[in-house]
């Protein structure tokens, strides 16, 4: 009896360092593209975007307004959520390499709150899309892209509507890991208190206002650090960023119910 509980124990123990070891690569690019008053370039940007991703990439643009209007959407090799209105639904889209990732849903997340900034603006409108890893289907992940309201006087309560919002999305998908990137309009210590700490997430940063946060689900996380690379501004006042992620699969404390013992 002695022997077959050493040799389950041994077993356990070998299937806990094989969950420990497997992984799966992904990048993310993201770049406030600032298309107001430069929607044609703006759309050409989009396009210099996916074709400079490697092969296992999502892109997430900020400030797309006016470029939907010129984007050629029968480029092929990818998904994406882009709403065609409001306006205010146009300015952030997620693509989707197909190579990468199956998108197994989309829709956005409608913020209630205006703001100002220069003049009255409407609600901020966040695109998420849950995506599964073609070569790794272990990987079930949730992404959203963000751009938050700007610090002026009287924004307070829509950035707080934002803070919100991405924790109660976090607490409302907690079995699948959650990746939340863009134009946060905060610095790295204050998103990082607001948004990341709350949720048990880790932030990784590269520039003043654009950040990403990732947060671990029970079984599958993201290996530290993720490496962030700067682009260059092509064509906007902001950096356009890679984030080079890796998930990994998280030892299961519960895995022993997956054993019969008898």
């Amino acid at each position: 009896m002695k022997r077959v509980y050493i040799v389950v124990a041994a077993l356990l123990a070998l299937t806990s360092v094989c969950r420990a070891q497997l992984s799966a690569k992904m990048s993310i690019i993201h770049h406030n593209i600032h298309s107001g008053g430069q929607p044609r370039a703006a759309a050409d940007a989009i396009i210099d975007l996916l074709e400079m991703t490697p092969q296992k990439a999502i892109v997430q643009v900020n400030e797309a307004n006016y470029a939907r209007e010129y984007f050629d959407f029968s480029y092929g090799g990818w998904h994406n959520i882009w709403p065609s209105s409001p306006f205010e639904g146009r300015g952030n889209a997620i693509f989707v390499r197909d190579a990468a990732a199956t998108l197994v849903a989309s829709w956005v997340m409608t913020m209630q709150e205006p703001w100002t900034h220069n003049k009255p603006k409407d609600p901020r409108i966040y695109p998420v899309v849950r995506c599964q890893l073609v070569a790794n289907p272990w990987v079930l992940f949730h992404c959203v892209d963000v751009h938050f309201p700007t610090d002026r006087a009287g924004n307070g309560p829509a950035r707080q509507e934002s803070v919100d919002r991405l924790i109660e999305l976090s607490e409302t998908y907690p079995d699948q890991p959650l990746i939340i990137c863009g134009d946060f309009n905060m610095g790295e210590d204050e998103v990082r208190r607001r948004v990341a700490v709350p949720i048990g997430g880790k932030l990784y940063s590269n520039a003043s206002v654009d950040h990403i946060i990732v947060r671990d689900s029970k079984d599958v996380g993201f290996a530290d650090p993720v490496k962030v690379t700067r682009l260059g501004l092509l064509g906007s006042d902001h950096q356009a960023l890679r984030y080079d992620l890796t998930f990994k699969q998280l030892d299961d404390p519960s895995g022993i119910s997956d054993w019969s013992l008898y």
